[in-house]
């Protein structure tokens, strides 16, 4: 319990099957099984003597790969912007392969932002840290990371100065089914287009924007303004439900949405993707965390040439 240590490997037979010749497991255990290049996971149970784990083939060209949604969240204090946001990525290939390459999903940062830290999380797996590579492109990015069968979510945390109003026009890298913008409902939100967004209704202490016409090339051009703060607190009261989205328990989860209200009063087209923002609400703590580190850190280096040149 206090770190991971590999204590066996084994190659499986053309049947898949194996065994480690290792004593009883007095904890929980990790099995790992590399195909293809790709690792897949599965935790061994106290007491437990087999273990099932799937893995897939993988190639560097997948069909069946799409976008589920692009949530955004945004907040400010003082002149600074803070954002995370989580991309959901579908990857329904039949018969089930992963996708694995050098740029498995790449995105495009809004002018002048500073990327601050970034997690990938595979289906039914948990968050870890993951460093996408910049492109020639200005911020342009792209993760190496595998997309299995399933949904894979890439959530990435960035903050860029604001002077109480900053204008976006979001350049989409692949088509969604939406685009969601998270605000504190202090901030405003203009969109260019009228037509290309709707608000999700009983949000309180939020402003919810959602466009059904993510599409890369689309203009989803708006303007914000103001500033405010989407407290901590409301994002640790959904934490189970969180948790549960986290894990994969979105699609049948009919808890209620606490304060972002009950799923069923939303319109059908839009209640799925109140998961993806409370799922967004609980990670972006994460993101939170490295945005306020990576400053603590900036402060620090500046104290200290200040007391240099003093």
């Amino acid at each position: 319990m206090g770190g991971m240590a590999e204590i066996a490997t084994v190659k499986a037979d053309a049947q898949g099957r194996f065994k480690f010749d290792t004593p009883a497991a007095q904890g929980p255990r990790l099995v790992r099984a590399e195909k293809g290049g790709v690792n897949y996971f599965k935790m061994l149970t106290p007491g437990a003597t087999t273990i099932d784990v799937t893995v897939y083939d993988a190639a560097a060209a997948v069909e069946g790969i799409s976008g589920a949604a692009d949530v955004v969240r945004m907040q400010s204090e003082g002149s600074t912007l803070q954002a995370t946001e989580l991309f959901a990525i579908k990857n329904e290939s039949k018969p089930p392969r992963t996708l694995a390459s050098a740029k498995t999903f790449e995105f495009v940062l809004p002018e002048g932002a500073e990327l601050d830290g970034a997690d990938a999380q595979a289906p039914n797996g948990q968050p870890i840290a993951a460093k996408p590579v910049a492109a020639k492109e200005k911020n342009h990015y792209a993760f190496s990371f595998a997309i299995k069968p399933g949904e894979t979510r890439f959530q990435i945390a960035y903050h860029l100065p604001y002077g109480g109003k900053a204008s976006f026009s979001p350049r989409l890298t692949r088509d969604f089914e939406h685009y969601v913008l998270v605000l504190p409902a202090s901030m405003t939100f203009t969109p260019r287009d009228t037509t290309q967004f709707e608000a999700m209704t009983n949000q309180p202490g939020s402003s919810v924007q959602v466009s059904r016409r993510a599409r890369a090339g689309e203009d989803l051009s708006y303007a914000i303004a103001g500033t405010g703060m989407i407290l901590d607190e409301e994002a640790g009261a959904q934490g189970g439900a969180s948790s549960a989205a986290s894990s994969g328990a979105l699609a049948d989860d009919n808890r209620p949405g606490g304060g972002l209200g009950k799923p069923i009063d939303a319109p059908d087209g839009l209640a799925k993707y109140r998961w993806y923002i409370l799922t967004l609400l609980m990670l972006v703590l994460v993101g939170g965390g490295i945005w306020t580190r990576e400053r603590t850190l900036r402060e620090k280096a500046e104290e200290g040439r200040g007391a240099r040149e003093f």
